[in-house]
C-alpha cells in the first residue's frame, strides 16, 4: 500500500530545556504579530524534514503519531531506483542506513529513502516535566513559514496556512 506524505522542511524547533533534541544554534522569536504569541525557538544545526501524512487543504488533523522525521537530509543519502537490486541484495545503502524490504520510502524523482524516525511530539519543560505538545517552525520553502504543534495524542496543528502551504514539493514522497 502506497501512503503519499507530505515533507515539511523543520529548521527550528520550540526552545525548552537542554534535554530537547536541539543541538546550539540561535534563538530567534516567531513572526507572531504580537509580543503574547512571540516563542523562542532554537535553530537546529542542519535542516530536518518531517514525514506527514495528511489532507493538504487542512491545517489541523489527527494522525502526527504516525509522522517521522529525518534528522539529515535523506536525498543525498538515497540510493536510485535503478540500483534497488543491489540494496536488496546487500540489505544496507551505501550511506549506511538500512534497508526494510517490509517497510520503505520512495522520493518522488525516484530514491529510496531511510527511514525516518519517530517525531518528537512532547518536551520537556524547564522544571523538567513533560509537556504533551511540542512545536517546530515548518516551512514550503514559499511563501508560508508557520508553527506546527504536535500533541501527545497524535492531533497536529498550523498556526497559519495549510499542509500544502508548508509541504517541500520537491520532495514529496511515498511509503
Amino acid at each position: 500500500m502506497s501512503f503519499p506524505s507530505a515533507s515539511l522542511k523543520t529548521e527550528c524547533s520550540r526552545y525548552s530545556s537542554s534535554n530537547d533534541s536541539v543541538d546550539n544554534g540561535s534563538i530567534f522569536t516567531s513572526d507572531a504579530a504580537n509580543a503574547e504569541e512571540a516563542t523562542k525557538f532554537v535553530r537546529y544545526p542542519q535542516i530536518r524534514f518531517i514525514a506527514a501524512l495528511g489532507d493538504p487543504n487542512s491545517s489541523r488533523g489527527t494522525g502526527a503519531d504516525q509522522w517521522g522525521l529525518w534528522r539529515d537530509d535523506p536525498g543525498p543519502r538515497g540510493v536510485r531506483l535503478q540500483n534497488a537490486d543491489s540494496l536488496i541484495e546487500k540489505g544496507i545503502a551505501p550511506a549506511g542506513w538500512q534497508f526494510d524490504p517490509q517497510d520503505w520510502w520512495l522520493e518522488e524523482h525516484g530514491l529510496i529513502m531511510s527511514q525516518p524516525g519517530d517525531l518528537p511530539r512532547t518536551k520537556l519543560d524547564a522544571n523538567k516535566k513533560m509537556v504533551p505538545s511540542k512545536r517546530y517552525v515548518v516551512t514550503g520553502d514559499r511563501e508560508v513559514t508557520s508553527v506546527l504543534t504536535v500533541f501527545q495524542n497524535g492531533e497536529w496543528s498550523l498556526g497559519k496556512g495549510t499542509l500544502y502551504d508548508v509541504t517541500h514539493l520537491p520532495c514529496r514522497s511515498a511509503r
